[in-house]
């Protein structure tokens, strides 16, 4: 399969279908430690998790990016506002 040029890791440019958090803090321009931050603070889309690998879906990402990059809500931000919406 032959890689296509998109996300610039320092060694060579590939496309791949699900990217790394290097790969995603290039994509969007911040530190790898801010995606980090960005996830534990709901702002960013979930990962994929395989094994000790975390992932994220590069379709997803896009899509992401093109929405404004809206908060997204993880399984614990559903669970509250699904409580908070059976309350009222």
């Amino acid at each position: 399969m032959a890689a296509e040029n998109s996300v610039e890791t320092g060694q060579k440019s590939e496309r791949s279908l699900l990217i790394s958090a290097d790969d995603l803090a290039v994509l969007i321009g911040v530190s790898t430690r801010t995606v980090w931050r960005l996830l534990s603070s709901g702002k960013l889309i979930e990962p994929v998790r395989l094994g000790g690998n975390v992932r994220w879906n590069r379709s997803h990402v896009e899509e992401w990016i093109e929405n404004g990059c809206p908060a997204a809500m993880n399984s614990n931000s559903t669970k509250q506002a699904s409580a908070m919406r059976e309350q009222h």
